[in-house]
This record gives C-alpha cells, structure tokens and sequence, in this order.
C-alpha cells in the first residue's frame, strides 16, 4: 500500500497511517513463542542478542508453561497485525489460523474467541452507506484484501473446532 518500512539493528517497523505510528514487524521481544523464529539472531547493541537453534530451544524448555503461552498468543498477535498492516493476505490468512488455534487449546481464551470471531462477523445487517460501516471509524468487511466472513468460515472455525 506503499507505506514506508525502517530497518534498524533493533528491528524492522512499518508506518500505520490509521495509528498514526511506527509498527514493529520483527520477533524480537517473542523470544519466548512457540513460534520464534528459529533463525541465529545477530547481537544487538548494547547486550542480548545472538542466540543460535539450541540456546533458543534451551530457553523455551527452562520457560513455565503458562508464560510461554502468555508469549507465543502475544506474538502471534503481533504478526497478525504485522500481515495487516503489510496488507499481505496469504500471511494474515497463516497467523489467523494459528491465532484461532492458540486461543482453542486448553483452556480456552473464551473472551479472545468472542472478540476475533466478532470482529470477522462484523454486523449482522449491513447498515446503509450513510451510517458509517465500511466507512471512517466503522467495520471494514476486508482485512489484508481478504473477507473478514470468508476468514470466519474458512479459517478460524475450522480451528477452533479441532480443539473440541
């Protein structure tokens, strides 16, 4: 959508107009997801940093269950508003999915589900172009040039049903 991406030694970020500020896009502070990238991560200045396969798998076995959970839902957070903000609908699409699933596994996030299962349903009745949905401040009906509902159907359902 040609919004501006910054590269630094402390991450990659992206400019979000709606939110008026600068998005990371990069694990850094995920060190401790499920999904971390595997990758050796170069030092970063002034400490930390430069962790190969072993040491990462090392930290993630020593981590109590419950953080690496809190960890890993944070992260795949991240990404999803990361494959937003990118407008990339193949990655959104992945990281819903993932998202779906984590919020599923035992014990369930039931407020988590309510809300993103909400925010992919969008109104029941789609009001006149008048009243604002669709429009500024209102609900968009696409995510990433996807179909939130399509999303819904194809997706997150399917997830969360697998949990069941």
């Amino acid at each position: 959508d040609g919004s501006p991406l910054l590269t630094l030694s402390t991450g990659s970020f992206a400019w979000r107009r709606d939110l008026a500020a600068w998005a990371a896009l990069a694990d850094g502070p995920f060190s401790g997801s499920t999904y971390a990238s595997a990758l050796v991560h170069p030092p970063i200045a002034g400490g930390g940093g430069g962790e190969g396969p072993a040491a990462a798998a090392a930290r993630l076995a020593s981590m109590p269950s419950e953080r690496q959970r809190l960890v890993t839902t944070a992260h795949i957070e991240h990404r999803v508003a990361a494959a937003a903000a990118l407008g990339d609908g193949q990655e959104y699409s992945r990281w819903l999915r993932l998202y779906a699933q984590c919020l599923a596994q035992p014990p369930a996030d039931q407020a988590r589900v309510e809300e993103l299962c909400s925010e992919l349903l969008g109104p029941l009745a789609l009001a006149p172009a008048d009243s604002g949905v669709g429009g500024d401040g209102g609900w968009d009906a696409q995510v990433a040039g996807l179909s939130k509902r399509e999303l819904l159907r194809g997706s997150v359902l399917p997830a969360l049903a697998t949990n069941r």
